[in-house]
């Protein structure tokens, strides 16, 4: 089924990458997408069918706050009965903790290539920090994320509002490797056709005028990198696309998530 979808549907394919300015013009931060084929069919199924065994839980606050509907699934490959992993939802106020289930194979198997992708790209830096002088006071320490969120919702009524993954629970301001600066995320969306129904864009983190800097749109498969500091300048949202009715619908409003 997946490799019917590639060959027969999903048209968009490659990498594409958006860097991201701060007020001042100067580069606050990256994000690149891989398209459908970058993942083989074989990884895709299997994240499929394993998806389908997994307990998801309703998102109570998404339901509360904008009437969404969407169910949500923490894992975490550290994950024990009596001591799970949480996730912070919300940020001063109408704050939610959801807690974690034992990650499923391919979701240990995401977060291994997640963390293999992002220690690549610690590595190229460290490479060419070490060719400058000042620039190996700044070595970089490699990451190993080991929770991740799952959602699954109908596009045209769950998906995310302005918000930013630097959340507690993810980052933590005492320990440099895991700061907002230094968060990276991956994110892998898959769709059950492969029609551009779904764009996310970014927005400066203050910009009150909401002018958005860049757009990724995706079909079937997409596995999209917000890399440094993007978490720490920017806010991302999720929105539905009806492009045969010209229809741009954010599908949720502030409060994030």
């Amino acid at each position: 089924m997946v490799q019917d979808a590639y060959d027969k549907g999903a048209t968009k394919c490659g990498m594409e990458s958006h860097d991201l300015p701060l007020p001042d013009k100067t580069l606050g931060g990256t994000v690149f997408a891989m398209h459908n084929g970058m993942l083989s069919a074989q990884r895709i199924a299997s994240y499929l069918v394993d998806t389908d065994n997994n307990f998801f839980m309703k998102d109570v606050r998404a339901k509360l706050l904008n009437e969404k509907e969407r169910m949500l699934r923490v894992f975490s490959i550290d994950h024990i009965h009596d001591k799970p992993s949480w996730m912070q939802f919300g940020e001063k106020k109408k704050i939610f903790l959801y807690l974690s289930q034992r990650a499923s194979a391919a979701e240990e198997g995401w977060l291994k290539i997640a963390n293999y992708v992002i220690n690549l790209l610690i590595e190229y830096i460290n490479n060419k920090l070490a060719t400058d002088k000042k620039g190996k006071d700044y070595r970089l320490e490699p990451v190993g994320y080991t929770v991740g969120v799952s959602s699954i919702a109908n596009p045209s009524l769950g998906l995310f509002g302005l918000h930013s993954d630097s959340k507690p629970g993810i980052v933590d301001s005492g320990v440099l490797s895991y700061s907002k600066f230094m968060l990276m995320v991956p994110t892998l969306a898959i769709q059950n056709h492969w029609a551009e129904t779904c764009e996310i864009s970014w927005v400066g983190k203050d910009d009150i005028s909401g002018l958005k800097l860049c757009s990724i749109r995706h079909d079937f498969v997409i596995a999209h990198w917000q890399l440094l500091n993007v978490n720490a300048s920017f806010l991302h949202q999720v929105r539905f696309v009806d492009e045969k009715n010209r229809l741009f619908c954010t599908l949720s409003t502030p409060p994030p998530f």
